[in-house]
């Protein structure tokens, strides 16, 4: 009897340590999968429509290459409100955290993104910049020339030329209103400007530093100008409706450069989807944070999908008519 109950606490003992090993086994796997957790900063620049189905996208993205929040990914997003010194606050703070990559919605968050990154050792994706290199974050386009890449939302100024003629054929003289701070908001005037010469046009350029300065813009430039056109300019997005509002009152239409402008009450913009480049972006950072490719080596992806798109409301409050052959899908 003495040497059964012996045998029965030895296998007792056993069958305790085997669990203990089980238990450490199951943590060890545990804190395996965490570190394996990637963790990935989010810096926007202000929150309007455009860059809100951006960053949409961009998780889209990460999720067709197999990155999940609350299983193998930690996102911080965090919203600079318009204000850059925010911006480059936040990215700082990613690169205090350490973290895996950072995302940069807008060309001023991404400036900012780089400037933090000194070693090259935190890789960088962005979305809605339109024009990377001008912006000096990457060397070329092709070759980007450091750990940075991303998707742009480049418009090809000739096609805005296009819906100017199509949807207002009697518009000699635009009037264009954009942020004196962007970049890439004067680029695209000055594009405007190259275009319009040669088609005979005139454009009547305002810059504007705030929001304060939005309505007094937009008052003079209705009294000059058959039309106002807005980039894709991160202040003129946040002040569209003031825009349209102002502009109503001399029955001067809005022709925009994206979906949201029209939606807020612009006319009409040539429009590519915001959403779409995003999820681009989050493929890219997916397959970064895989490490099949490294950022450098991802060429800046442009894309020329985009559609006349129009509000009719405001169509029918101007009281414009269009030709049955122009092709156009409205946002009521």
């Amino acid at each position: 009897m003495k040497f059964i109950k012996k045998n029965k606490c030895a296998k007792k003992i056993i069958a305790m340590a085997m669990l203990a090993v089980l238990s450490v086994g199951a943590l060890t796997a545990c804190n395996s999968g965490d570190s394996e957790s990637k963790k990935v900063g989010v810096s926007q620049l202000v929150e309007h429509p455009a860059l809100d189905l951006s960053r949409d996208g961009f998780i889209e993205g990460l999720k067709e290459e197999g990155f999940e929040e609350g299983k193998n990914l930690e996102l911080d997003v965090q919203n600079a409100q318009g204000d850059v010194p925010t911006a480059q606050t936040i990215a700082n703070k990613f690169v205090t955290d350490d973290k895996d990559l950072i995302f940069a919605i807008a060309t001023p968050a991404a400036q900012a993104a780089k400037n933090a990154i000194k070693s090259n050792d935190i890789p960088i994706v962005f979305t809605a910049v339109s024009d990377p290199e001008k912006a000096n974050l990457v060397k070329s386009n092709e070759k980007t020339g450091a750990n940075i890449t991303g998707t742009s939302d480049f418009q090809n100024i000739d096609k805005t030329i296009n819906v100017i003629k199509a949807v207002l054929p009697n518009a000699k003289k635009i009037g264009a209103i954009f942020n004196t701070s962007e970049i890439n908001s004067k680029l695209q005037v000055e594009n405007m400007k190259k275009e319009a010469a040669k088609n005979g046009l005139e454009v009547i350029e305002v810059g504007v530093s705030s929001t304060n300065e939005i309505s007094q813009a937009v008052s003079t430039l209705s009294k000059k100008a058959d039309l106002i056109f807005t980039p894709t300019d991160n202040l003129m997005a946040a002040s569209m409706p003031v825009i349209v509002e102002v502009a109503k009152k001399d029955k001067i239409p809005v022709i925009g450069s994206e979906e949201a402008h029209v939606e807020n009450g612009a006319l009409a913009a040539n429009s590519l989807s915001y959403k779409e480049i995003g999820i681009e972006a989050g493929k890219m950072a997916g397959k970064i944070l895989k490490g099949e490719e490294k950022a450098e080596n991802i060429p800046v992806k442009f894309t020329d999908k985009a559609r006349l798109v129009m509000n009719e409301k405001t169509m029918n409050d101007l009281g414009i008519k269009l030709d049955k052959n122009v092709k156009v899908e409205f946002i009521k």
